[in-house]
């Protein structure tokens, strides 16, 4: 009987030996390996309690049918275990990315409510200031400390420019309006030493400081007027406050 026994298991083992190359066809679809191995597993019961029942008497009647299958049962939950690790895995990965994302794509839209939460305050506060008046032509003062082009930018949405002076009664009442240094529409950005506004008109009055224009620090191509009504060339980027004109 303990030979029958030992040969029973030697045909178990060569079974699950093949099961195992059987079902490795299907690796990278987990689903079907399992199916395979699991669908192998009750075959491999099946086989061996209707063998060891045609054989078995007395003593060998106990022989519990789970232990002919053991390897098979543990290799199976590895197997299971394994492929459910590789998806979780697999899945965190891309939840971590989608995280990823969205965060970056909050952090963007939120960088963008708040510049057009300052764009907006900017027009409003464009729109409400005082309108200043000089024969045909209308004037705004903007406190607000911004580069040369930020300047023009800003002063193309009330449908103006950066101001230009065409006579010295201009001049005067501009710089009675600011009593500062701001930015004017004089510049030479396209041709060095060519100076035009940037309405496009050719400068008809200019009183420049003296020495000015100079370049003095290369790339000074956009003009300020200060306090005294007298030009200077100077870098485009520095802050000033403006006066629109339209």
């Amino acid at each position: 009987m303990i030979l029958i026994v030992s040969i029973i298991f030697v045909f178990l083992i060569n079974f699950i030996n093949g099961t195992f190359y059987e079902c490795s066809q299907f690796k990278g679809n987990f689903p079907a390996e399992i199916r395979c191995l699991r669908q192998k597993l009750t075959l491999c019961e099946k086989n061996f309690n209707v063998t060891l029942n045609s054989y078995n008497n007395g003593k060998y009647k106990n022989v519990s049918s789970n232990s002919c299958c053991t390897k098979l049962k543990e290799d199976l939950e590895y197997s299971v275990d394994e492929k459910i690790k590789d998806v979780e895995n697999k899945f965190k990965d891309k939840i971590d990315i989608l995280i990823e994302t969205y965060e970056h794509k909050l952090k963007l839209l939120n960088i963008k409510i708040e510049n057009d939460h300052i764009e907006n305050e900017r027009y409003i506060k464009l729109m409400t200031k005082k309108v200043h008046y000089l024969n045909n032509s209308e004037y705004i003062f903007i406190e607000d400390k911004v580069s040369w082009y930020a300047a023009e930018h800003s002063c193309s949405k009330w449908n103006g420019h950066l101001v230009s002076f065409i006579s010295e009664e201009e001049n005067d009442f501009i710089r009675k309006i600011h009593k500062t240094v701001i930015w004017t529409g004089l510049n030479d950005i396209q041709n060095e030493g060519d100076f035009v506004y940037s309405d496009n008109t050719k400068p008809k009055f200019v009183i420049w400081k003296k020495g000015a224009p100079d370049n003095k620090e290369h790339n000074e191509n956009c003009v300020e007027q200060d306090s005294s009504g007298r030009l200077n060339d100077i870098f485009c980027f520095m802050a000033r406050p403006y006066i629109c004109k339209r």
